[in-house]
């Protein structure tokens, strides 16, 4: 994954952020997901209960056990040699599940966007605004929203790193690919509660994309720290004795 990456998907982010002030296509989009007469969603709340297990709660364990497995690699990889050639990338997949959904989160706190089902046009009380639009003066929330950029999305898209864990090309592209459609599983899911607006999913696409090559490249800066400070000690505890 060449750091080019980072510079397209920079260009995605502003063409996404571009379109969802512009024009209304992310409700144009949500408007086939949303049932005007029962004023429902196409997954209703009590579906979602049922579906949670895989699409929603399960996703978030399935991410969390990745991110650990990769960690424990990490560490196994300074006693068993094997894995060293694994040990950059799975840091990297340890780290991308923290940074990114930590990023997103931030994001969140300072876009103060509501979710589609939220929304008056959508049966909700908020009214619908662009990004960079303010909220009308005679509305005001007790709860502040956060819905932009997609939260459930970003822990999937982070696994895009298995691309940097993998050695060979095919298997690469695979762990791209395979965290690239987990995350567009988990933003279609989303989007069809009326959870998040296309907009807001592509956002958290594309700033994953974004993130990992810097992220790798600090992992590996990480390592080399660590292997820095462990041959300092072991100088300093052979000039003790």
């Amino acid at each position: 994954m060449k750091h080019s990456l980072v510079f397209w998907a920079v260009g995605g982010i502003l063409l996404t952020l571009a379109a969802e002030q512009f024009t209304d296509w992310d409700v144009l989009i949500s408007n086939a997901f949303f049932n005007a007469d029962e004023r429902s969603w196409l997954i209703s709340y009590e579906r979602h209960l049922q579906l949670s297990p895989l699409f929603y709660g399960g996703m978030k364990v399935f991410v969390s056990a990745v991110g650990s497995i990769a960690a424990v690699i990490t560490a196994a990889s300074y006693g068993y040699s094997f894995l060293k050639p694994y040990r950059q990338g799975a840091l990297a997949l340890v780290l991308g599940t923290i940074i990114i959904p930590s990023a997103v989160a931030f994001l969140k706190d300072i876009t103060r966007i509501y979710c589609p089902n939220q929304l008056a046009i959508y049966s909700g009380i908020a009214p619908y605004i662009h990004l960079f639009e303010r909220y009308p003066a005679w509305f005001h929330s007790v709860h502040p929203p956060r819905c932009f950029p997609a939260g459930h999305p970003t822990g999937a898209f982070a696994l895009m790193s298995l691309y940097y864990v993998f050695q060979t090309p095919r298997r690469k592209r695979n762990g791209l690919l395979f965290g690239f459609f987990l995350g567009c599983i988990a933003s279609g899911y989303q989007m069809l509660r009326g959870e998040h607006f296309l907009s807001h999913c592509l956002i958290s696409f594309f700033l994953a994309a974004a993130l990992l090559p810097l992220i790798y490249r600090l992992a590996g800066q990480v390592l080399r720290l660590a292997a820095s400070l462990v041959r300092k000690s072991k100088s300093t505890f052979s000039a003790a004795e």
